[in-house]
């Protein structure tokens, strides 16, 4: 899923228009709207207040499940970013 997808999905779930999730992180419900429709993404700064308003996490924002993650190849990318430290 998308970002704009997720958007529009977790805002759908927390009950709010675009123009309330708008209000709340003080822009315009087109710039909701843009976001919902992949026309355009929401600013680096809005994320973390945006996961908020939407009663989320930022990793379930861009879709991100724990069920995704592996383990075995964190771990092997963690020892690789360890060794090329060590260097």
């Amino acid at each position: 899923m998308s970002l704009g997808n997720n958007i529009k999905k977790y805002r759908r779930n927390a009950g709010l228009t675009q123009e309330e999730l708008a209000g709340i992180l003080c822009i315009t419900g087109q710039a909701v709207s843009r976001w919902e429709s992949g026309a355009g993404l929401p600013d680096i700064t809005q994320i973390v207040p945006l996961a908020q308003a939407l009663n989320v996490t930022t990793d379930a924002l861009f879709g991100f499940s724990s069920e995704s993650y592996d383990l075995k190849l964190a771990a092997e990318v963690k020892k690789e970013a360890d060794r090329l430290r060590d260097t």
